[in-house]
């Protein structure tokens, strides 16, 4: 038994890359050994500013209509970025509440997934990390407010994730947020969120941590845990390399998982679908000497 996931971030924005990418998604799922189970969304999902309403005429013009391959027709487990904070975040979440689409799932701000294959457990938590890092100043104070943003809120998501983590019998788990903790891109490692859930995804045995804002694809290792950044969906960025990079690439592209009994293999793609970069990771937790 397997589950097949994929991952794209800033994504929302009509161009070429765009595009390509969304024709790349379609032509690899028709693989049988590629077709998704589901898809991460990480954030940044509508630029500018993110989307006025569930009527927002950017749901169909940046989502239904770009992304319209057969197989992409699978639950899309999303999450909001800093550019969705610019008009009015909760659209996203009712747009899911109010079933405007069978396919975008966002019942919060934060939550949980778990999903079974075989006898096997995968469980994904899907943060906020606009709320858990106030220090970046890409949201205005007006908009935070409205959403019942502030230090209070964010030390009950954080008390929120060590109970979610703390409480996982999962075989595989994964946290996915926008913005990144390590990166050779543009923004530089955010110091701040590395000091506030490193300790926990350590202490806790988390596999991988997933993000996009940074606009590039990037694979960097840390004290056994995984980072990879799948952030040029739309955008492009640079390469870099930093101590735990192991891959970086600065132009458009996604991540494939393919999670196989005991083993995942990540593979990095671009536009044109070539398999740029892949590596495997062994199931640690839950393993029986």
């Amino acid at each position: 038994m397997s589950i097949i996931f994929y991952t794209i971030g800033d994504w929302g924005k009509l161009s070429p890359g765009l595009l390509n990418i969304a024709n790349s998604m379609d032509l690899m799922s028709k693989e049988t050994e590629y077709k998704p189970n589901f898809i991460l969304s990480l954030g940044d999902n509508f630029y500018p500013d993110g989307v006025e309403s569930t009527e927002d005429d950017k749901w169909n013009t940046l989502y239904s209509n770009i992304f319209t391959g057969k197989n992409l027709y699978c639950p899309w487990y999303s999450i909001l970025g800093n550019h969705d904070y610019g008009s009015n975040p909760q659209s996203q979440i009712d747009y899911y509440l109010e079933k405007k689409d069978n396919r975008w799932v966002m019942p919060s701000r934060y939550y949980n997934v778990i999903h079974t294959f075989g006898n096997k457990k995968l469980q994904i938590v899907c943060l906020d990390t606009v709320e858990l890092d106030l220090t970046m100043r890409f949201v205005t104070s007006d908009i935070l407010k409205s959403m019942g943003i502030n230090e209070e809120s964010a030390r009950k998501q954080l008390v929120w994730l060590e109970k979610i983590l703390s409480k996982s019998d999962a075989d595989w788990l994964i946290v996915i947020g926008h913005y990144n903790l390590y990166t050779a891109g543009y923004h530089g490692s955010n110091n701040y969120l590395i000091n506030l859930l490193k300790p926990l995804f350590v202490k806790y045995n988390v596999d991988m941590y997933i993000c996009g804002h940074i606009h590039n694809l990037e694979h960097l290792t840390d004290a056994g845990i995984e980072y990879v950044v799948s952030g040029s969906g739309a955008k492009q960025g640079n390469a870099g390399k930093i101590f735990q990079t192991k891959f970086s690439y600065g132009d458009n592209g996604y991540t494939i998982h393919k999670i196989v009994d005991n083993k995942m293999t990540v593979l990095f793609i671009n536009e044109k679908s070539e398999i740029l970069y892949t590596f495997d990771l062994e199931q640690k937790r839950n393993i029986t000497s």
